[in-house]
Parts: C-alpha cells; structure tokens; sequence
C-alpha cells in the first residue's frame, strides 16, 4: 500500500503540472520573427552564395529573375521575374507529345526543386505538395 501511494504521489503531480501548463500555450502575434528581404547582390558576406545564384540559377533559367534573400535565414524569401518551362506550351520550344498528367507535373515540379535544393536551403525530400491542379492554361502545384 505504501508503494502504492508512493507511486500515485510521484505520478500525480507531473500530471497536474502538465494540465496547469497546457493553460499557458498561447502565441502572441507580436513575438512573430518577420522576414528581412534583401536582394542577394546586396548583402555583405554574400558574395560567394551571390556568384551560386548568378552562375547556378540565372546562368541556367535567365537573367529576368529577382531573388530576394531573408537575411536572417540566408534563404530565398521571393525569387521571381522570368518563366521556367517544364511542359510544352506557348512561349516555349518543348514539343508537344501527349497530354500532361497532375502526377507528371508532381514529377517536374520535384526534379526541379531537388536540382535547386542548395540555393533554395530546403530538404527536396521533405516536401510534400498539398495539391497538384490546372487552371485555364496554368499548373499549380
């Protein structure tokens, strides 16, 4: 019995604290961290990851894109400005062979991501699309 009651004693409390300290879970929207965007040829001690996006991103998709880094973070917080094309459309040379799938818009979308990862600063592997849906003449995934 002495154990027992022991045991309630101990367990008890780390129960009642638990359900005090769930009361306290609350955000409170003035702790939020906002982005600060800057362009990436603009911030100091960015030169070498500035040469990456030049050379690696502008060199490969053009030279229309703006890319706005969070100095915070490093990452790119808006990257923007010109047209990647990854199926066959107006505005662009791709032959038209068949009719694009939502999976195989999920598959171009992915490949592209997993060929950026390191500008991006993500985990290609770790995304998850939420859905994958055309819209007039456009994919959105």
């Amino acid at each position: 019995m002495k154990k027992a009651c022991l045991l309630m004693l101990i367990i008890f409390p780390i129960v009642v604290v638990w359900a005090d300290l769930s009361d306290y879970a609350r955000t409170d929207p003035r702790l939020s961290v906002t982005s600060i965007l800057k362009s990436y040829d603009q911030i100091q001690g960015f030169q070498s990851q500035a040469q990456k996006w030049e050379r690696d991103f502008k060199g490969k998709y053009g030279t229309a894109w703006r890319i706005m880094i969070d100095v915070r973070s490093g990452r790119p917080g808006h990257v923007y400005g010109g047209a990647i094309p990854l199926i066959a459309g107006l505005g662009n040379d791709i032959p038209y062979d068949h009719e694009i799938k939502e999976d195989e818009i999920l598959s171009l979308a992915r490949d592209f991501l997993k060929s950026n990862a390191g500008l991006f600063g993500i985990d290609s592997v770790s995304l998850a699309a939420k859905g994958v849906f055309p819209v007039d003449d456009f994919w959105y995934v």
